[in-house]
């Protein structure tokens, strides 16, 4: 169907969906994907960080779970990391490799009581900075790997850190 009208979009752009979703533009005008029963429109970055909660929930494997989201993001991994936290450029487009090694952790603590009071290694580290340290893993990716997560951090089987909750 080139060049056919999908839900809201139309665009020459190879799209496959269910029954249950349309293609509609998010709040920056992007196109994604939308169930039919709703109608609150999300931001483009707000649909990619669904995206990869469906596929950490969905069990997709850690060695593939780049490469599937990169099929379809635009930009991929790389331009979502960016946007969410939000040092996307509009200057340059050059590509900056996802961060796949993290500093060796060997204690990682957050204050279930405060907002912003974590520990790396004994240092005090702002939330917005574990992805410097640790990878983001969702509770249910924790589970199947055999670990638990505690506020927003997750442990494996032998309590060492392995990953922080998604936000």
């Amino acid at each position: 169907m080139q060049g056919a009208e999908v839900g809201h979009w139309k665009e020459n752009t190879p799209f496959q969906l269910s029954i249950w979703y349309r293609i509609g533009s998010s709040t920056d005008g992007k196109p994604v994907a939308y169930r039919t029963d709703t109608t609150r429109q999300v931001s483009y970055v707000e649909a990619g960080s669904l995206l990869m909660q469906f596929y950490l929930d969905a069990g997709v494997p850690d060695n593939e779970l780049v490469s599937t989201f990169d099929k379809r993001y635009i930009g991929g991994w790389v331009a979502w990391n960016q946007e969410k936290n939000g040092t996307a450029s509009t200057t340059t487009n050059t590509p900056v490799a996802p961060q796949t090694e993290w500093p060796e952790v060997k204690t990682a603590w957050c204050n279930p009581q405060a907002d912003d009071d974590c520990y790396i290694n004994n240092k005090k580290v702002p939330v917005a900075e574990l992805g410097k340290w640790l990878p983001d893993i969702s509770e249910s990716n924790a589970d199947q790997l055999g670990g638990h997560c505690e506020t927003i951090l997750c442990f494996d089987k032998d309590d060492q850190p392995m990953g922080y909750l998604l936000q």
